[in-house]
């Protein structure tokens, strides 16, 4: 486990120096070794940015987080994401906590199975 712990802070540091666009591919590797302090950085960071592309990889990554890892993470992901905001309440960052709290994908859900219950 160390070694997996230490390969992908690894990687996640190389992402960080040699490819700085790769936020999905960063944020995979701290999900790994459930860094939330990076991972809470990344998603405010994101949520703030004045680009759309960038506040649609923040919903992303979010989603990424509530499929990967376990609820007492993304937990705590979602309450230090809430914490650090308090400065921040913006849409977008209203949008990431909806994710990570679970309302948005049980509404996404929910409509999926109507569209297609038919």
């Amino acid at each position: 486990v160390t070694h997996r712990k230490e390969l992908f802070t690894s990687l996640a540091s190389l992402y960080q120096t040699y490819a700085p666009g790769q936020s999905q591919a960063l944020a995979e590797c701290m999900a790994r070794v459930a860094d939330t302090e990076a991972l809470t950085a990344m998603l405010l960071r994101l949520a703030a940015a004045e680009d759309t592309n960038q506040n649609l990889v923040a919903l992303q990554v979010a989603f990424d987080i509530v499929d990967s890892l376990p609820p007492a993470v993304v937990e705590r992901v979602s309450l230090a994401v809430r914490l650090g905001a308090q400065d921040n309440a913006s849409a977008s960052v209203a949008r990431v906590l909806s994710v990570l709290g679970g309302e948005a994908p049980v509404k996404l859900m929910k409509e999926f199975l109507k569209t297609n219950s038919k």
